[in-house]
């Protein structure tokens, strides 16, 4: 029992530091940044969108969100991760992404919302929609807003995204691996 725990922490610190690595170099390679702001889902832009659904089984499943890349704007947004953590689905009007990416992303126990954010350009462009699970606040506080999402354009029209948990939901997690 002492050993798995053990274990449990290693693999944790292990990820953590590593999250940190690759933010820290992700700063320093100079990339563009883009930006979210919460919408309304009725103010979607009725189009065709690739839906890409991420989820990071390694943490309690709270890296759970899906994207909504609005298509043939001439840019493709790709999470910062490994192909396995996550599935793409192409060619799905505007009701039908939306409706698979909510349902995902209330697969969590703690669910208690959904939070839609337009992602846009410098330029203030659309580019797509981040679809992100809240969470019980009783249970991770800060009304139950548990991920910090970055999204940076490269030069290939690729948007990068890097997703990891708020530093205090990994120190909550790594406090309970202790226990």
């Amino acid at each position: 029992m002492r050993n798995e725990r053990r274990q449990a922490t290693t693999y944790l610190v292990r990820f953590l530091l590593g999250s940190f690595s690759l933010l820290l170099l992700a700063g320093c390679m100079g990339k563009n940044m883009l930006s979210s702001r919460q919408v309304a889902a009725t103010d979607l832009q009725p189009n065709t969108y690739t839906v890409i659904l991420y989820r990071n089984l390694a943490v309690d499943y709270l890296t759970t969100v899906a994207f909504l890349d609005l298509e043939g704007d001439g840019f493709t947004i790709e999470p910062r991760t490994a192909d396995y953590t996550y599935t793409v689905d192409k060619g799905l009007p505007t009701e039908e992404a939306l409706r698979l990416a909510e349902n995902f992303v209330r697969s969590q126990p703690s669910y208690s919302s959904t939070e839609i954010k337009a992602i846009r350009d410098q330029a203030g462009n659309l580019r797509g929609y981040e679809v992100r699970p809240i969470y019980q606040s009783f249970v991770y506080g800060d009304a139950g807003d548990v991920l910090d999402i970055t999204y940076y354009s490269r030069p290939e029209h690729k948007i990068e995204v890097w997703i990891r948990l708020k530093p205090r939901v990994e120190q909550y997690l790594l406090d309970e691996t202790r226990r």
